[in-house]
């Protein structure tokens, strides 16, 4: 018995070593965010719809709810050989300093948090500094049938950016402007 307590207060205090490490992890990312502007959840109403790239067994397809009790929920979901080879929950809530973007890829948690620096007419802008891949993604509504979403790394950075272009998907719901 007299073995088994040493070893129980290790673990203990591993335990909650690795508890701190994380609570001083995630103050480090909420820091790091910079000021967001004064903004509400329906300010993305542009966002909301069925959007797809491609189709059939090639599919990448992105639905955004309507706002609604200061968030929008959504989900992508990347299909390949009529396979899906990736999905994400996502969404956009409201805050007491502004609106994040909070995407899971594979459903991890936690989930990574983007703030929103900038949002002109139907083009938002949301970055986290700290994150490596991407450290900006960008939506903006082109036209009733075009969403662009634009995702890239870091300044001076071996990534490329990724441009999305969705179109609306056949569930789509027309939003009036």
């Amino acid at each position: 018995m007299r073995r088994l307590v040493p070893g129980f207060v290790a673990l203990a205090v591993l335990a909650i070593s690795a508890v701190q490490l994380s609570l001083v992890a995630s103050s480090a990312q909420e820091a790091a965010k910079p000021a967001g502007p004064a903004l509400v959840a329906e300010d993305f109403l542009f966002m909301s719809g069925s959007w797809q790239l491609g189709s059939g067994a090639n599919l990448t397809e992105e639905h955004w709810t309507l706002p609604n009790a200061g968030s929008l929920i959504g989900m992508s979901r990347t299909i390949r050989g009529g396979k899906t080879t990736f999905f994400e929950f996502l969404r956009l809530e409201q805050g007491k300093d502004g609106v994040d973007y909070v995407a899971q890829p594979g459903g991890r948690f936690p989930p990574t948090r983007f703030r929103c620096t900038s949002l002109e007419g139907k083009k938002a802008v949301f970055e986290n500094t700290l994150h490596d891949f991407p450290t900006r993604i960008t939506y903006e509504r082109t036209s009733d049938d075009e969403l662009i979403a634009i995702v890239s790394g870091p300044p001076n950075g071996k990534e490329k950016p990724q441009t999305l272009r969705f179109t609306r998907g056949d569930e789509g719901v027309r939003l009036p402007d």
